[in-house]
């Protein structure tokens, strides 16, 4: 596997911190952007689409959904797509000077999603694969103080942690290449941008899903474009026959508050009832909250 990853992340209030990991082939990426934009040109919208934004505007509300099924009814075939989720109450955040708190927690979870999402979605018998090598990653750009080393580090890590597991992870670049979510103003990689507004739609409609923070006619549009794609129900119903099999990941963690000495321990990470999947479903189209079962 030879491609690009694209990500974004949402939070939600102060507890659920989400990072998404779009992974695309090389040989994919250009019909995949020349869809995005043929559909931008069939609805008409050409502005920056975001979740948070989408309101009850037609044109923009038609683009969003057609991507996602777009994306549900024939990318997927070939990307692969995994989201984590962090529950920040659970953790102890003591651990962490305030200063630097929030993007140091940010930045280890970020590379715990991209190297979990290369293990679960490509380097397992059952995807495959023999080994993954990643050209750039790219993510939306944020306003980072001097201390932050997002751009650096968490490769570093991915790539210490594989070496010393004889794991075939490699990347061309070994910076993290952040870009303007809005293509009209990036300059340097207008098409990562369209594909990083994808991701954070996927996120934002995954997490209206389980946490239904928003009452927006948007949002509940790509919530409901989700669940209308069986993507709920491949999930819940997931198994080995699947057709969503290795091609969608799902985790949340951790699954028990932990203390600073557990999280400090490196093997937590790794254990199995630190991840989870099993999580109430807020939103659905008859509104009652359902459980997901696991994924795994």
């Amino acid at each position: 596997m030879h491609c690009c990853v694209y990500h974004d992340e949402r939070l939600i209030g102060k507890r659920w911190l989400y990072h998404a990991f779009l992974f695309v082939p090389l040989t994919r990426e250009m019909p995949f952007l020349s869809d995005l934009r043929k559909i931008r040109e069939k609805t008409g919208w050409q502005g920056e689409l975001h979740f948070e934004r989408l309101n009850n505007t037609r044109t923009q509300n038609d683009c969003a959904k057609s991507w996602i099924a777009s994306y549900l009814g024939g990318h997927s075939n070939q990307c692969r797509f995994y989201f984590l989720g962090v529950d920040q109450c659970s953790l102890a955040r003591e651990l962490w000077d305030r200063k630097v708190r929030d993007f140091k927690i940010y930045n280890r979870f970020f590379q715990v999603g991209l190297y979990s999402a290369i293990k679960w979605l490509f380097l397992n018998p059952k995807a495959g694969f023999r080994k993954v090598r990643i050209e750039k990653v790219f993510s939306d750009s944020k306003s980072r103080s001097l201390e932050d080393r997002f751009h650096t580090q968490p490769i570093e890590d991915i790539e210490f942690s594989a070496e010393i597991r004889n794991e075939a992870i490699s990347f061309d670049s070994k910076t993290v290449v952040e870009v303007d979510s809005d293509h009209r103003k990036e300059v340097e990689f207008p098409h990562a941008s369209h594909i990083v507004q994808l991701v954070d739609l996927l996120a934002g409609a995954m997490s209206q899903m389980f946490d239904n923070t928003s009452k927006h006619e948007g949002k509940h549009l790509l919530a409901r474009s989700l669940w209308a794609q069986d993507l709920s129900s491949g999930i819940m119903k997931y198994d080995f026959n699947s057709k969503i099999y290795k091609k969608i990941g799902l985790s949340f963690f951790p699954k028990f508050k932990l203390s600073a000495k557990e999280i400090l321990d490196p093997s937590v990470l790794h254990r199995k009832n630190s991840f989870y999947t099993q999580r109430i479903l807020s939103f659905t189209e008859t509104r009652q909250g359902v459980l997901a079962p696991s994924l795994f």
